[in-house]
């Protein structure tokens, strides 16, 4: 196999480009001639040589490629850094007013941060306010003024005297500008209120921007001040909590506790909903606030619900464990309701597609403990804080439940304890409750339908997602190994689990499901033709290639009637139509080859069997 060629250095690169920029080529065969070229590491670092002549010839027709190998540093061999702006501005300068004259936002923001920046101090801010002020000013009408915003939207931080002429010459276009361009300080120590810029908003009536600016800079302990003040002053608890509502502060790392702590002592429950609403900020941790004397005096008052509320978001977990067992040892139904008060989340992280809930996990002592006074709370809502881990296995509650014969929690046990594994060594408590497992199961008789049933509720029961590295997962756990690898033929003894397991949430599990639906057995016929309505699924929907192949194997094994097979053929002939580079396209024309040889009558125009004869006199 030849050797890749070594890169190109700059030099050289950049006189390749000018004999391209130079040449009679059209502007389709220069796009072809310089696209090979944006592969050496030194292109992007020229972009001050061909950018400027490539989006004056044609900025339509140029502009996706400039965007997207422009660079403003450099490589060069083993060398690399900032290529300085001023080294070039006889190019660049002409290329940014050119960008300005013509409204090209995106280009005109590359090319100015280029300009103001610096190795050592990044962009220099007052340049950039000196010029937001400027072109602000100058623009004639409020289109222009938001598009000069958006041209200079650079994520560098304002000013007050900025930001207080941008907004008196147009406050709707100034406003959301203005609160994207906030500076820092979000710990708390380093908060300062605008208080020229607010006091123009509020004598403006400008709600949204003065509660904004109130809410984002107030100093934490200017805020309690205020707080407590609008508790002494506002009679209702309706009104008081909207009016602590509007003024509450954000940001990250405050520490607000004890400012809460004290509102709560001046208006008691009449400030509750607005409490609750802002737990998260009673942090626990390194930042403990007030909680300690507000769950003191939620407990005093009798306000359960607070209680409640402040243990499962705002304690560690030592301390969630210790009120659990307490109330555990202490029994009785006013125990058991309030125990019921402290299940369920702690805290939620959401963002774009995918969420992150915090649950608190119970220890194996308090575990055990709540199991055998209160097992139906450990099998119901005290279940999600089972989850277990690498510093808790539960050996204690799980000789417990072996003993009781408790499978419904058990096997939620061990559909946790199979998914502890992969590229680092396992703990010894991890090991030992695997093994431990696995001798449970094994004693219930492998080739049994009752194995097979609890093979299958302990494999439906795997969270998604909770398997990464599946190779390494079976060669360090024990219990993934019996039940992912041990022979495929037991599961086929349980018909209603086999249909949990083509559902199930994790894919693996749904893996191991197509596997045994394609075994050569009666038995995988005739299940996988019970499910063939969520096997039909698997030829369209986004899955690895080890996945895939198995279920073609299912969908083949279902299609046991030729009613059967044309569904499955006429599925199969739209998966030759995805874009998927990566789908097994030769496989699945091979299950349509076979499923047209069985059922001849699927079989199109052109696919029949073809005898060609040899014409008569022809040569021998």
């Amino acid at each position: 196999m030849a050797s890749r060629p070594p890169p190109l250095r700059a030099a050289a690169l950049a006189d390749q480009i000018r004999a391209l920029l130079r040449g009679p080529h059209g502007d389709e065969e220069l796009l072809r001639q310089l696209e090979p070229l944006t592969r050496e590491p030194a292109f992007g670092g020229l972009t001050w040589l061909w950018g400027p002549p490539l989006y004056t010839r044609d900025r339509a027709r140029f502009r996706p490629f400039i965007l997207s190998h422009f660079a403003s540093w450099y490589v060069d061999g083993k060398k690399w850094g900032e290529v300085r702006w001023k080294q070039h501005a006889d190019a660049l300068g002409p290329w940014l007013e050119r960008a300005d004259g013509q409204d090209d936002v995106e280009m005109f923001r590359r090319l100015y941060f280029w300009m103001l920046s610096d190795r050592r101090r990044g962009a220099d801010p007052k340049r950039w306010r000196a010029d937001l002020v400027q072109r602000f000013g100058r623009a004639a009408s409020p289109s222009a003024r938001h598009l000069e915003l958006q041209k200079l939207d650079l994520g560098l931080g304002l000013d007050e005297p900025t930001a207080l002429t941008l907004y008196r010459q147009d406050p709707g276009a100034a406003r959301p500008f203005i609160l994207a361009h906030l500076p820092g300080g979000f710990w708390g120590n380093k908060r300062k209120l605008w208080q020229e810029l607010h006091g123009e908003a509020t004598a403006r009536e400008d709600d949204e921007l003065a509660h904004k600016l109130y809410r984002r800079q107030i100093p934490i302990k200017k805020w309690g001040e205020q707080a407590l003040a609008l508790c002494a002053e506002v009679t209702d608890a309706g009104a008081l909590c909207d009016a602590l509502e509007r003024r509450h502060p954000e940001g990250w790392g405050l520490d607000l506790g004890k400012q809460m702590y004290a509102i709560t002592r001046a208006r008691g429950r009449d400030v509750l909903p607005y409490l609750m609403a802002h737990l998260r900020d009673v942090w626990s941790g390194w930042l403990r606030g007030g909680y300690d004397r507000m769950l003191d005096l939620a407990r005093q008052e009798g306000w359960e619900d607070l209680w409640a509320a402040l243990l499962r978001v705002c304690s560690r977990p030592k301390e969630y464990n210790r009120e659990v067992a307490r109330l555990v040892e202490e029994g009785g139904e006013r125990p058991r309701r309030q125990l019921l008060m402290l299940t369920g989340v702690s805290r939620e992280y959401n963002f774009p597609g995918f969420g992150l809930a915090q649950v608190h996990q119970l220890d194996d002592a308090t575990a055990l403990a709540l199991y055998r006074r209160y097992p139906a709370l450990a099998r119901g809502p005290f279940r999600q804080h089972l989850q277990g881990g690498w510093d808790e296995t539960y050996p204690g509650l799980m000789a417990e439940l072996m003993q009781q014969q408790e499978e419904q929690l058990l096997d939620y046990l061990a559909a946790r304890a199979l998914t502890r594994g992969g590229g680092w060594a396992l703990p010894k408590k991890i090991t030992a409750a695997a093994d431990r497992l696995v001798d449970y199961y094994l004693g219930l008789d492998p080739e049994s339908p009752a194995f097979a049933r609890r093979a299958c509720a302990v494999l439906t029961q795997v969270p998604a997602y909770a398997i990464w590295s599946y190779d390494q997962l079976i060669r360090s756990n024990r219990l993934a190994r019996l039940l992912f690898e041990r022979s495929l033929e037991v599961y086929l003894a349980d018909p209603d689990g086999m249909s949990d397991l083509v559902e199930a949430p994790e894919i693996h599990v749904q893996a191991l499901a197509y596997r045994a639906l394609a075994l050569d057995d009666d038995r995988a016929r005739e299940l996988a033709e019970g499910n063939l309505d969520v096997l039909m699924g698997t030829l369209l929907r986004p899955l690895h290639r080890r996945t895939r192949l198995p279920a073609f194997g299912a969908l083949e094994n279902a299609a046991r009637t030729e009613a059967l097979a044309r569904r499955v053929h006429g599925r199969a002939r739209q998966a030759l139509d995805l874009p998927d580079s990566h789908y097994p396209k030769g496989e699945l024309i091979g299950l349509i080859g076979r499923l047209l040889h069985r059922w001849p009558a699927l079989q199109g125009d052109g696919e029949g069997a073809t005898v060609h004869r040899r014409a008569s006199g022809g040569a021998a």
